[in-house]
């Protein structure tokens, strides 16, 4: 199965891991994922994990029971197992360290709990915040949005998915103000039909048939389409940057991804 898993992970070829880890693993950097909570036990993501804060009062942000952050985290900073490592999945950062900010039991989020969740983030030094949901109501002047701004302020890579809904528009908090908004291209690197367009979006990346790690599956292991998964392959991104170029500042970091992207057509 876990051999079967690996070779399902088409975005290894399509991005080329190996070149990109020839210059950065992401070593040194950390990321928060704000998501369902990331199962730290799942043998893709062992010892990645730094302790995290549940802001739903369940009290523990790696009880993951909708499996969501678990595969982000893993599309950031999965290690694979085995002999090698060479069974599972393995993210595009796999030396990052994951902060995990349980801040929804599915994908139901509240901003105004998701918003401490961030700043809790931030005071503790995080690099990069991940947030792969959309349709929140983070609008501006909204408490997500301060908790956003507090984290730019602080020079935080924000990025959040730009919305599913196949709009000519994104959806918060992707469409507030600096956060790197995420839409989703195929594996032919087409535009998905379904990831929302317009202005504001900042980068698009791999989000259809992605196989990521599922504590809540048999196998440890779902299928996923969907912008949130292309967010979570541009935060890692970022902290592959952030790793090798530490002295870049958060603008800077977005605009070196914005000028090595290539159009779509």
């Amino acid at each position: 199965m876990a051999d079967y898993v690996r070779g399902r992970q088409w975005v290894i070829d399509v991005i080329d891991y190996e070149k990109v880890w020839s210059e950065s693993q992401g070593d040194g950097v950390t990321v928060a994922v704000v998501d369902t909570g990331v199962d730290g036990t799942h043998p893709d993501l062992t010892g990645q994990l730094v302790k995290g804060l549940d802001v739903t009062g369940g009290g523990d942000a790696e009880n993951d029971t909708d499996g969501h952050g678990t595969g982000m985290a893993s599309l950031i900073a999965g290690h694979g197992h085995g002999a090698n490592n060479a069974s599972g999945v393995v993210g595009l950062a796999p030396r990052v360290k994951i902060l995990p900010i349980k801040a929804a039991e599915t994908d139901d989020f509240d901003d105004d709990e998701w918003a401490k969740g961030v700043r809790f983030a931030v005071d503790l030094g995080v690099d990069v915040i991940n947030l792969s949901f959309g349709d929140s109501l983070a609008t501006p002047g909204s408490e997500g949005a301060k908790a956003i701004a507090y984290a730019q302020h602080h020079d935080v890579v924000v990025v959040a998915a730009a919305g599913n809904e196949g709009n000519a528009e994104l959806s918060y908090p992707s469409k507030l103000s600096g956060v790197v908004a995420v839409g989703a291209v195929d594996e032919s690197l087409d535009h998905w039909e379904d990831s929302n367009t317009g202005p504001g979006v900042t980068l698009a990346a791999p989000g259809v048939k992605i196989i990521e790690a599922d504590p809540t599956e048999a196998s440890g292991y779902a299928q996923g389409t969907g912008t949130s998964d292309a967010a979570a392959y541009v935060s890692a991104t970022a902290a592959l940057i952030r790793s090798k170029y530490p002295d870049l500042t958060a603008g800077q970091v977005i605009n070196r991804m914005v000028k090595s992207a290539t159009f779509l057509d």
